[in-house]
């Protein structure tokens, strides 16, 4: 671990650092080993799978009748969930019976919310994947983000004739619920700022009305005290294109409220204890330190310990490998040497590409469920990459104020590798 002491110094270091990271990540950012791509509901699929078309679901409980002859409604057909209530992230085993001579490419769609059209899924399994072809079976699905909504799970039946394909409902699933809502406070993270003894807290909720924004916490399990904020939110028009500007389940979904809290009068290093949201509805309790001390040029200073990287993403994984996901493993490793390596840890420097979304919203509620245990002990900061930059319309929206197409160098034009 490095020692830093003079901070022009510091800079330059940091500086060299970043930039040689950021030049590795654009090289893996377009790696041509990608094999599958993850959806809103934890299922792996190929890279190459071309999504269900579920625009005209036909249902034969408001009276419609298929108009393809070879397609049958199963009247005994019963789709069910275990568990029905479970912990944010949490796995969940489907079973379907009485399902007429299911066919290989009858799905099970996933939808949260659960009043989302038949067409507006977030994730999907097929029934031949779950090696089920006599009218009953079961698969899973998870890990299953709260993503400020609740799932439901819908069986639909695939049929052909003369080149014409649709889909039947068969049943629908009671709902999922989250055993702590779905306004619970959640993705929380920290950061530093510029002034000492001061560390920001982050988190999202679907609540974002007045007095939402409160951190709870104490030093050394000294007296407790409260620190008020604000919230924002942001739609669909503040994003610079398409499919990041287009409202669907896999695409721009409601992102609840962005919660900013900033704590002040740390000591350096000390013990902080804290949880976030409002009366009524916390967050579990976290722990993390003080920022560390700020030293001048001519004063020791103490190691400084960073994990320093880039290109993490959730939307695919790597190729040869049980599809399992970069970040998560990433992640896990991150956490493993945080809290059992002994290693006293300041900060986390993620210096672009972040989660890969794409224009996929759900993938950031992804990403941020998945870095919350690493985010919340110690501050997660970020830098921009070229998979949240690169834009070629709507840069009246773009926070930098860069030109209608984005930031396009000769040396690293990838076009619109942010998807809007």
């Amino acid at each position: 671990s490095p020692t830093l002491s003079h901070p022009s110094e510091d800079r330059k270091i940091a500086m060299r650092i970043t930039f040689l990271l950021c030049v590795v990540a654009t090289g893996l950012a377009h790696s041509p080993h990608e094999s599958h791509w993850q959806g809103g509901a934890g299922v792996w699929h190929d890279i190459n799978e071309q999504l269900p078309l579920l625009e005209k679901v036909q249902h034969y409980e408001n009276g419609v009748e298929s108009s393809l002859p070879s397609l049958s409604f199963s009247h005994s057909a019963e789709l069910s969930v275990k568990p029905s209530v479970i912990e944010a992230g949490g796995t969940v085993t489907v079973s379907w019976t009485g399902v007429t001579d299911p066919g290989s490419y009858d799905l099970v769609a996933v939808y949260c919310p659960e009043t989302a059209e038949d067409s507006d899924y977030v994730d999907y399994q097929t029934v031949n994947s779950s090696l089920s072809r006599h009218g009953y079976g079961s698969t899973t699905f998870g890990p299953l983000v709260n993503m400020r909504c609740r799932y439901q799970f819908r069986y639909l039946r695939k049929s052909e004739s003369h080149g014409h394909a649709e889909y039947h409902w068969q049943a629908s699933s009671p709902v999922v619920e989250f055993v702590n809502g779905t306004g619970e406070p959640l993705q929380g993270r920290l950061s530093l700022t510029s002034e000492p003894g001061e560390l920001r807290v982050m988190w999202v909720s679907l609540d974002g009305g007045a007095n939402s924004s409160n951190v709870e916490y104490s030093e050394n399990d000294e007296v407790m005290k409260t620190a008020h904020g604000s919230c924002h939110t942001y739609q669909a028009s503040d994003m610079c294109g398409s499919p990041a500007n287009q409202t669907s389940a896999m695409k721009f979904r409601d992102p609840g409220y962005i919660h900013d809290v900033l704590l002040t009068g740390l000591q350096p290093d000390s013990r902080v204890r804290y949880r976030f949201g409002m009366e009524g509805n916390w967050s579990k309790w976290f722990s993390t330190k003080g920022p560390p001390e700020q030293s001048s040029s001519t004063s020791a200073s103490r190691p400084v310990h960073l994990f320093v990287f880039g290109d993490l993403g959730e939307w695919r994984s790597a190729a040869g490998a049980v599809p399992g996901g970069r970040a998560y493993t990433t992640m896990w490793r991150i956490e493993k040497d945080l809290f059992e390596s002994g290693t006293p840890y300041d900060m986390l420097l993620h210096v672009g590409d972040i989660s890969y979304a794409r224009g996929k919203a759900y993938q950031w509620e992804q990403f941020g469920a998945n870095i919350q245990p690493v985010s919340t002990a110690i501050p997660y900061h970020v830098g921009i990459g070229n998979h949240e930059y690169d834009h070629t319309s709507g840069g009246v929206n773009d926070p930098s104020g860069a030109a209608s197409t984005g930031f396009h160098p000769k040396w690293g034009n990838y076009g619109d590798d942010s998807d809007g």
